[in-house]
């Protein structure tokens, strides 16, 4: 993939929430941006974005997708899964430390870093769409809420995803109030987000979309961006890294039996001293007074005790 710019100004993000399968994502002819785990559903996208490296979560789909020139992956520029033979990435500057007291001064503000959201591949996402040029989201599949695990997804639920169940309503309500919050901040920017049957939570605070206005008006209003996108068609071996080898230093083994052969290997620890301990009678008998002075208080004591036997008789 070469170099180019966003195709149009409007694009279908593809979400992985359940009303996803309730629509056809490609019947608009616009360029259909999947987001995280949706590659499970919606497995050749235009573009696949993801905030994280590649793990089991993708599944099958998402490990061809991530080498797959043809399809343009979006991800930070410290998420790249060098083992994974990544093509056409574009590589971006995430924080994903700072917790921005005036959001509404960074967000959609047409720079980078991208600020970290709730749910870190969608707020990635859409902040990274209006940076090159995206004035309308046509969200699908962004239902958030669910009435179980296994109900939360455009895909079947395997064993490896139920890790999140834990806490999936958490992310669920924190994402739906984020969102709630950024969608003022991008009308205030000139974007447009518009919800495709993703249900009453997100159309509580977003409008919903119109295919009859779609076809008699909204896609003759296109526009084409600007700004050109810069694609990675081949990541240098440098740049490459795994979750696993990032910053990671491995301990070293232990050797628990060694045959005779390899004993001259291995390296002896150093010889340790270890002086003579003192007994706890000397160390109790080193705190205490010395004999002498411990018999001369016993005799005084006596004598104490003489005189006063000797004053009560004499009453």
């Amino acid at each position: 993939m070469e170099n180019h710019v966003f195709p149009t100004d409007t694009c279908v993000l593809a979400c992985s929430g359940p009303s996803l399968n309730s629509v056809d994502v490609y019947s608009l002819g616009l360029p259909v941006v999947a987001i995280s785990t949706a590659i499970r559903t919606i497995p050749k996208p235009n573009y696949w974005i993801l905030a994280d490296y590649l793990n089991e979560m993708h599944g099958d789909n998402g490990k061809l997708a991530y080498s797959n020139e043809e399809i343009v992956k979006v991800i930070p520029d410290n998420k790249i899964s060098g083992d994974a033979d990544p093509k056409s990435l574009v590589l971006c500057k995430y924080d994903t430390s700072t917790r921005w007291p005036d959001l509404d001064k960074h967000l959609f503000s047409g720079n980078e870093p991208f600020v970290r959201g709730p749910h870190k591949s969608v707020t990635f996402g859409i902040q990274w769409l209006h940076h090159v040029g995206v004035k309308k989201i046509i969200w699908a599949g962004n239902d958030l809420t669910a009435t179980s695990m296994k109900g939360k997804y455009s895909y079947e639920v395997q064993d490896f995803d139920m890790k999140k169940e834990y806490n999936y309503m958490k992310t669920l309500d924190q994402t739906a109030d984020a969102l709630k919050k950024w969608y003022p901040i991008a009308l205030e920017r000139g974007f447009e987000w518009y919800s495709w049957r993703c249900g009453p939570v997100f159309e509580s605070f977003v409008p919903q979309f119109q295919e009859d206005w779609w076809e008699n008006e909204g896609k003759n209003e296109i526009t084409t961006p600007t700004l050109e996108i810069k694609v990675n068609k081949i990541i240098e071996q440098s740049k490459k890294s795994t979750k696993i080898s990032r910053n990671v230093v491995a301990p070293p083994k232990i050797i628990k039996h060694t045959p005779k052969n390899v004993q001259k290997n291995i390296i002896e620890p150093p010889e340790q001293v270890f002086l003579p301990q003192k007994t706890y009678e000397e160390t109790v008998l080193n705190k205490m007074e010395s004999p002498k002075e411990i018999m001369s208080d016993v005799r005084e004591h006596r004598r104490m005790q003489i005189d006063i036997r000797k004053n009560l008789r004499a009453k």
